[in-house]
This record gives structure tokens, sequence and C-alpha cells, in this order.
């Protein structure tokens, strides 16, 4: 299970008449490389997209080992879930698009999807294209309008999940002594998080870059059971929970004004 702490406190509002639109924020979950995705690139926009960048998702190769076969994951974000807290936002979802924005270069739109493409691959298509709309007329992509006067978009990595060089020696000697203990004593590992933030306005002009890095500790043993909140569901990525410590430090490292 995920040493995360409890329930985090709702953050107080700001004060702010800016309104700031949240764009990926998302965990993940992971498939087994080859199954289908449905409803994936189900949209004009998706389509072109990828075909510009491809359609391949972020993927790692796992070793088996006894009773355990190996498996080629891939990681695709949790469109449904948004990892909070933060004092400012909203998904923009709530944000009802009005058309092409025309006022907002190609140049902007290309650096926007090359950097979430460098970051998610295909995984990034969903909120691109939340943001972006396909004009076939003019055959270029498009910023939809909207009445934000911010972006701030979210991507979490490493997108599966890694030991610390302290939680890979922790776990190599804690785990000699579980199986010994039949699952009695605990094996331990620590494990870190990456998160990149940006901020931009409402013409996709870059305002601010944060960086976050953050560690947490998990534990398995035949005792330990974890609530719903603690309890790692995906055992390839990393449950809601892990990623809170980032976006804790963006929320304090810039506020809409």
């Amino acid at each position: 299970m995920n040493l995360v702490d409890s329930d985090p406190p709702m953050k107080q509002r700001v004060a702010s008449m800016k309104k700031v639109a949240l764009v990926g924020f998302h965990p993940y979950s992971t498939e087994t490389i080859g199954v289908k995705l449905d409803g994936w690139i189900d949209t004009p926009c998706k389509s072109e997209i990828s075909q510009k960048y491809g359609t391949n998702l972020k993927s790692a190769f796992f070793k088996g080992r006894r009773n355990v076969p190996s498996d080629h994951r891939a990681a695709y974000p949790l469109r449904t879930q948004v990892v909070g807290p933060l004092s400012w936002g909203d998904s923009i979802s709530k944000f009802p698009a009005a058309g092409p924005d025309e006022s907002v270069s190609e140049e902007n739109i290309f650096r926007f999807m090359e950097f979430s493409y460098s970051l998610m691959g295909a995984g990034a298509l969903p909120d691109l294209c939340a943001v972006l709309s396909w004009d076939a007329g003019s055959k270029t992509f498009k910023m939809q309008k909207r009445d934000v006067d911010f972006y701030a978009v979210g991507f979490f990595t490493p997108v599966f999940s890694r030991p610390t060089v302290l939680g890979a020696i922790t776990f190599g000697v804690t785990l000699p002594l579980s199986i010994f203990s039949i699952g009695i004593l605990p094996t331990m590992q620590q494990r870190r998080t990456e998160s990149v933030f940006r901020i931009y306005d409402s013409k996709l002009e870059l305002v601010k870059e944060v960086k976050a890095e953050n560690s947490f500790w998990t534990l398995d043993a035949i005792w330990a059971m974890p609530s719903d909140r603690r309890k790692l569901i995906e055992g390839y990525s990393y449950d809601a929970p892990a990623w809170e410590k980032d976006v804790e430090e963006l929320d304090r490292s810039w506020k809409p004004e």
C-alpha cells in the first residue's frame, strides 16, 4: 500500500476574478500493448494530431518472474479523474468553447502540441483536443475560444512507478526478511514522482513553468489493510494521491492575478 497522507483538507479558494482552465492533471491506468482502447482516436482533431505525431502511448516492458508472466504495458490517462488539491482553477470541461480563436498564432499552437507529446505521447490526445480543434477548410489546428484568462496544464511523470535509489536498497533488504517471515515482516520501498506544470495565457503564450519532485513510501505485508485512498489499485502506475504533493507545489508557486 502507499503510505500517503490522509485526505487533504479542502483548499480555500483564492479571491481572484481570473478564470483558470485545468488541462491534464490525470492519474494513469495501463493496458497490455495491443489491446484496443475504444474511443481514443474518435474525432478529426485526434486523428490529425496522431497522424502528425504518432499513435504510440508511453510504454514499458516488465520482465516476469516465477508465476508472473512478462508484460509490455502502455499507460493512458484516466480522463474522468483530476488530481488536486488547488486553491484555484476548474476543469476545462466547465468552460464551453465558442468557436475558433483566430488571434492565436500557429507557432504557439504547435509548441503546445509538441510539449504535450514529448511528455505523454498519444496519451496527450484527449487533453490537446479539449483545447484545440481541427479546421478542415484551412487544414490547420485552431485554438478554441473560451472565457478564461489562463490555462494550467499538468502532466505527471514518470507514468510508470519507479523507486528511488534509497527505495531500491530498502526493498532489497526487506524482501528476504519478508519472505522468511511469510509476509509478517513488511517489504518497504520509496518511490519518486515528478510533475511538469505550465501556465499559459488565453493566447497560449507561456507564463510560467513549474517542475516538482517528491517521494513517498510503500509497505506490503499480510497484515497491511490499506484504506481505499491508500490502496494501489493499478499495479504498474501510481494511484492519484501519490501526485498530490506535486500539485501542492504548483499551488504554492503560482496564483492567478
